[in-house]
């Protein structure tokens, strides 16, 4: 049988500061924001895309798709389980954790705790 050699990176549902993207999607309200950004923790001052936002979704794919175009073969996501919203017992806790969010497409975030995994998801499947 001859050997297979894929690429797959892991990948999350935000950018950072020094993303090229970064400032242009802050203006198109492209991100869920924190009330007060996290200065803390393994990705301070990066924000997460709204995926209930179509265009920023599509922006998002395009991101994608561009790692498709330069090899990669698939994405393991990390993210969603831990979704910085409140939940039902309330802000979550922890270093760098936002207590409430601003989302722009003016969802519960609440409801979003739990939607934003599916919505993550989906937009990744529909890349692939």
């Amino acid at each position: 049988m001859k050997a297979m050699n894929r690429t797959a990176i892991c990948r999350r549902d935000f950018l950072t500061p020094d993303s090229r993207y970064f400032a242009e999607w802050v203006q198109k309200g492209h991100f869920v924001r924190p009330k007060e950004a996290p200065r803390e923790g393994a990705s301070p001052g990066a924000l997460i895309v709204d995926h209930a936002n179509p265009e920023a979704r599509q922006c998002f794919k395009d991101i994608l798709r561009n790692g498709l175009k330069s090899g990669v073969d698939g994405f393991k996501l990390d993210r969603g389980q831990g979704y910085p919203y409140r939940t039902a017992a309330g802000p979550r806790s922890g270093k760098g954790a936002p207590g409430e969010m601003i989302v722009p497409t003016g969802r519960d975030p609440l409801e979003m705790h739990n939607h934003h995994g599916y919505l993550m998801v989906k937009t990744f499947a529909e890349v692939l």
